[in-house]
């Protein structure tokens, strides 16, 4: 059959009634792609592994897998050796790890046979998963606890903005002070602690002006006698981000070396997918 003649069958639309069970991006798009079985050998040997998710479905049982997108992008952006993955991009081969580990428990099932006999080469990559989930979080911010340099760098920042807080919270409390303040806070302009002070007596507090309000009214001044201790933490803040992207670079790496590995568990993860639908 040519593909005119599916499109006179309207085949695509009896695709799309199993491609909306499927749990993943690509497994639906497997599904969209199905096409007659050639041969009598082919059609049982599906016929059984379909049946063996039908029985799963009806002893109350589920093959436990998890949504995620197309990852052919993000494996093709790891190819090149200086590829780094964003924090997010990384965490989006979590699910892909966790279906590929419960899938893989079906192995020991002799009930499951075809089924067990498909997900037998899953490496599911238990410590991959442990590193990306102990480094970055849900929202994509990289944990403290991602490495020991991470955790002193930023224990570093939180003592130094409270330092320079203390600082300036002195000047907030000189009575002598108040008439050239426009408000009586702490701000932070141009990642800078600054003080908000009318622009007319932005002299009167000697210091360096790193932003100005939209009215023209306010100037943000950072007190030379804050100075130093906002270069330290600027200082700190550039640490920071040359540790963030060790780690980055470090977690890419290890995805790059075991790309292949990771690619045979997705395609297999897929496949289920797509059988189960």
């Amino acid at each position: 059959m040519d593909e005119q003649t599916f499109r006179v069958l309207e085949f695509d639309r009896v695709l799309e009634l199993p491609a909306a069970f499927a749990v993943t991006v690509p497994g639906r798009a497997v599904v969209r792609r199905i096409r007659p079985l050639a041969t009598i050998g082919e059609i049982r040997s599906r016929s059984a592994v379909i049946s063996e998710c039908r029985r799963l479905y009806s002893e109350g049982r589920s093959l436990g897998l998890e949504h995620f997108d197309d990852l052919v992008p993000l494996f093709q952006k790891l190819v090149p050796a200086d590829a780094v993955l964003e924090p997010l991009e990384l965490r989006a081969f979590l699910p892909l790890f966790y279906s590929a580990l419960i899938l893989m428990t079906l192995g020991n099932d002799p009930s499951f046979s075809n089924l067990a006999e498909i997900v037998l080469h899953l490496t599911t990559q238990p410590e991959l998963r442990k590193t990306i989930e102990g480094a970055i979080d849900r929202e994509g911010k990289i944990r403290d606890g991602a490495s020991p340099e991470l955790a002193r760098v930023r224990k570093g920042i939180r003592h130094c903005e409270d330092r320079i807080k203390g600082l300036l919270e002195g000047f907030l409390q000189q009575k002598d002070l108040a008439l050239y303040l426009q408000d009586f806070y702490v701000a932070e302009r141009n990642k800078r602690w600054v003080l908000p002070v009318k622009r007319d007596f932005k002299g009167h507090i000697p210091g360096i002006v790193h932003d100005i309000s939209n009215t023209g009214e306010t100037v943000y001044v950072e007190p030379y006698s804050v100075q130093h201790a906002g270069n330290e933490l600027e200082s700190f803040r550039a640490e920071e981000k040359l540790e963030e992207y060790r780690i980055l670079r470090s977690i890419s790496s290890v995805l790059r070396e075991r790309l292949r590995e990771i690619e045979g568990d997705y395609h297999i993860v897929v496949r289920v997918d797509a059988l189960q639908a």
